[in-house]
């Protein structure tokens, strides 16, 4: 087989992958084939998310392998989508960002709240969760108890609820928690998503966090590696996998996921920065951990302490009690909005604290210390 001509079956190939990995999708074999040699067409299909041609063709004459994504509903051309593959860091990257863009396309119609159908108010919940935000939290909680109670057998609800406790922890832990002693729950809500469906890849992720806030990290890096595998052309997963590996020990690989997922990404959401600032803190790189959460978009409480942290770790106290300094301002806000927490700074430290490596969790808590004394004690000053 020609190379060009194996490159556009390949390319299929990943694509198909990607997109099965989305168990919304349903993929079909098309009962229209081209030519007999040719990479053949893929029907997609998925309920509401409506019906899809997609056709892969290779130009000999160029080289070049042209992938069209048709709407069967209204006969549209979606995209015509011609890839040079010399401009492309290998198939993935360029097969990745199809999947993306097919699955942005699906499910965007799906966020309208008027669309009501079980899968649809799971991607509104989705596209709230990823807003990191306390309110978008508790809008994504409202669509996912009434998901609950009209559809118990919906599997990702009980993730998605999971989630919304977890980031309670990692990125407003002083904030009041409107979900208020569901942390207890939060394993039984992992654990319940994954009985009914484990091949979801956002059930084993989210089975990974429950599991490092449970201190069990042997059990999360097996559910982190699942959730990887699981849905391997999505960067986002990715970097939520690569930050729990890291937080879990598993350093090396971490990184290599990581690096995997912002060469898939088309472009990198900030929040991803300060995940990758985590990564860099547990293989001791304060330097980079500090560039990266420099770049990050400033989520809380969590960046700040990583930041401090890095640069009490790299020998940079006096730059990190002047970073406390310039965040003088927002303190009180902080304490005025979680007045137990004020009465328990211990309870705040070791709940900031997700590294399970002693000796990284002990480099953390220099800086989380930093905070502690900042926030809680005296007027603010360290």
């Amino acid at each position: 087989m020609k190379k060009g001509l194996s490159d556009a079956v390949h390319l299929r190939e990943e694509i198909v992958s990607g997109l099965s990995s989305f168990r919304s999708f349903e993929l079909f074999e098309s009962e229209y084939f081209g030519d007999e040699n040719m990479p053949r067409p893929t029907l997609m299909e998925g309920h509401e998310l409506g019906s899809y041609m997609l056709r892969f063709r290779h130009d000999e004459r160029s080289g070049k392998v042209v992938v069209q994504f048709e709407d069967r509903g209204n006969g549209q051309i979606v995209f015509n989508e011609i890839i040079d593959l010399q401009f492309w860091d290998g198939l993935v990257p360029a097969a990745s960002q199809i999947v993306s863009r097919i699955h942005n396309h699906a499910t965007s119609r799906l966020r309208n709240p008027a669309k009501t159908s079980v899968f649809a108010r799971w991607c509104q919940a989705e596209a709230l969760l990823w807003d990191f935000t306390p309110q978008s939290d508790e809008k994504a909680m409202r669509l996912l108890d009434d998901l609950e109670r009209t559809n118990r057998s919906f599997s990702m609800t009980y993730a998605g609820k999971a989630s919304i406790i977890m980031k309670q922890e990692l990125h407003f832990p002083l904030l009041d928690k409107p979900f208020a002693g569901e942390e207890n729950n939060l394993l039984n809500l992992a654990e319940k998503s994954i009985r009914l469906d484990p091949w979801q890849a956002v059930n084993q992720r989210v089975y990974g966090w429950a599991l490092i806030l449970s201190n069990m990290p042997e059990e999360a890096r097996r559910a982190f590696h699942n959730a990887g595998r699981l849905s391997s052309a999505d960067p986002a997963n990715l970097m939520s996998v690569a930050e729990g590996l890291a937080f879990s020990g598993d350093i090396n690989e971490a990184r290599v996921t990581a690096e995997r997922a912002f060469s898939l990404f088309a472009f990198v959401p900030r929040v991803f920065y300060e995940y990758l600032a985590n990564i860099f803190f547990a293989a001791e790189d304060y330097d980079s951990a500090i560039k990266q959460i420099e770049r990050g978009a400033g989520v809380g409480i969590s960046g700040l302490t990583t930041r401090v942290a890095a640069l009490v770790c790299s020998g940079r106290e006096e730059e990190a009690i002047q970073t406390l300094q310039r965040f003088g301002e927002n303190r009180a806000a902080l304490l005025r909005n979680s007045p137990a927490l004020a009465q328990d700074p211990q309870s705040w430290r070791k709940k900031i604290n997700f590294f399970q490596n002693e000796k990284v969790r002990n480099d953390f808590d220099k800086g989380a210390a930093l905070v502690q004394r900042f926030l809680f004690d005296g007027t603010g000053s360290v």
